[in-house]
């Protein structure tokens, strides 16, 4: 048998620690690369299905509900609701909801007190300086209660 260094020889793996140096690169794709540019401006995008005009987040080049073409984008709504949020720590994490959009967008929600936390409440995103923008989720810094 050939030796191999992650093979006991009783059929059981030994455990490898170390770290794989890994780069990849990521399309955005069409769809993704318009809600990037529309963050770059500070505006939220969904794409809007030509068949039966669902609007979804985050943005899909074809509808989830009919398998249509969704060629079209609309900015959502300036204010979110709060759909649902976790948290840990510092840190709370939020799942916003938009009318008239179907799916969630996850990001952080600044609170001072968690106590007026309620599902159902209204959110606005917090977008960093203009100038700073990338064109990537972190454009927007985080989401506020709108109350």
């Amino acid at each position: 048998m050939e030796y191999n260094p992650l093979f006991d020889g009783t059929y059981h793996l030994r455990p490898w620690v170390d770290s794989l140096p890994l780069e990849y690169k990521y399309s955005l794709g069409v769809a993704g690369k318009t809600f990037s540019e529309g963050l770059k401006q500070g505006k939220i995008l969904a794409s809007k299905c030509s068949r039966c005009n669902e609007s979804r987040i985050p943005p899909s080049i074809y509808c989830v509900g009919c398998f249509g073409y969704s060629d079209g984008y609309v900015q959502v709504s300036e204010t979110g609701t709060l759909y649902s949020f976790a948290s840990r720590g510092d840190v709370v994490v939020a799942a916003v909801e938009f009318k008239g959009v179907k799916g969630l967008l996850f990001h952080r929600l600044a609170v001072s007190d968690r106590n007026k936390l309620e599902i159902g409440a209204p959110v606005r995103p917090v977008f960093v300086q203009q100038a700073i923008r990338k064109g990537d989720i972190t454009d927007i810094d985080h989401f506020e209660l709108a109350v």
